[in-house]
């Protein structure tokens, strides 16, 4: 026998390439795993209920409508200030459903000192009343 024919009778046999050798099948089987239980809910989403003009303002519309009157003076150059977001602490209502509002707003060069605006909002969603000072420094 020469050489490379017994490296390569070798190399078959210790690789278990043997030929005739099969494994024994196996004998107890494990069961499947039960399926996991999957439960779907569908709700309907309710449509939105459209607001009527004769709803008082709310806190939010307030502030809104304060914000708005503020970004529209003739002194305010919406580059120069970037406005700030809702605050409920800056909005008071008064007795007779009026609020009291105060907008803020940071310069956009985010140098230098803010501004503010003082605003009153009265009446409906239909027809509201604003009354604004205009912007002051707050430097």
């Amino acid at each position: 026998m020469s050489a490379l024919s017994l490296a390569l009778t070798a190399t078959l046999a210790l690789s278990g390439c043997t030929g005739g050798a099969t494994a024994a099948p196996s004998t107890s089987a494990t069961p499947p795993a039960p399926a996991p239980t999957v439960t779907v809910t569908v709700t309907e989403t309710p449509a939105p209920v459209a607001q009527s003009p004769d709803e008082p303002l709310t806190s939010l519309t307030a502030w809104s409508l304060c914000q708005a009157a503020a970004t529209n003076s003739e002194n305010f150059d919406l580059a120069d200030w970037t406005p700030g977001p809702y605050d409920a602490e800056t909005v008071s209502e008064a007795a007779d459903g009026s609020f009291e509002v105060t907008v803020y707003f940071a310069p956009t060069s985010g140098e230098g000192y803010g501004a503010g605006s003082h605003c009153t909002a009265s009446g409906t969603l239909g027809s509201p009343t604003v009354w604004s000072s205009g912007l002051f420094g707050l430097g």
